[in-house]
């Protein structure tokens, strides 16, 4: 609740909370990220991160690496339809006011992350996102990290967790 009231008055505060990101931001992230926080906990939390990032979105950047990774790794963890939403809402906020270059490469990052279905969902449509809101230079600019993001993507049946389950081919010589 108190993640909400601080949401709420970001907008007024706007660059004087500046000089207070390095002392909550850390806090902010382990419990967004935490798995004991409460539905209510993390919805407030994304409400005030989506608050930030549209007031300040320069001095947020060093944080989306961390916001991505974080929400890729919630997605196969069961969320409430109402976190699901949040975290789309804010990845949506990240990926519009965050320079297109940061968020390519937190999702180049991100990919060393065991891939699960949800995992591999959420790190896709991010990536759409990206794509959709980039724009022609600086997609351009990132297209070395894109390109090896595709080749890494393209690659998901080589990875041995995804390989179908086949039995070898024996045969004998008589």
């Amino acid at each position: 609740m108190q993640f909400e009231r601080v949401a709420n008055i970001s907008p007024v505060l706007a660059a004087r909370v500046v000089p207070l990101l390095p002392d909550f931001m850390p806090t902010l992230l382990a419990r967004l990220g935490a798995a004991e926080s409460s539905d209510l906990s993390r919805i407030s939390i994304m409400a005030l991160l989506n608050a930030l990032y549209e007031r300040i979105p320069t001095f947020m950047t060093s944080y989306v690496s961390k916001i991505i990774h974080i929400t890729v790794q919630a997605a196969e963890a069961g969320k409430s339809e109402e976190v699901v939403e949040g975290q789309q809402t804010l990845i949506q906020t990240v990926t519009q006011n965050s320079p297109t270059e940061v968020c390519v490469e937190a999702l180049v990052e991100s990919w060393s992350l065991p891939h699960e279905r949800k995992m591999l969902e959420t790190l896709t449509s991010t990536l759409e996102l990206v794509i959709e809101e980039g724009s022609r230079e600086d997609l351009t600019a990132s297209s070395k990290l894109l390109f090896d993001l595709f080749l890494k993507l393209f690659d998901v049946r080589n990875q041995t967790d995804l390989k179908p389950k086949v039995r070898p081919i024996v045969t004998f010589l008589t």
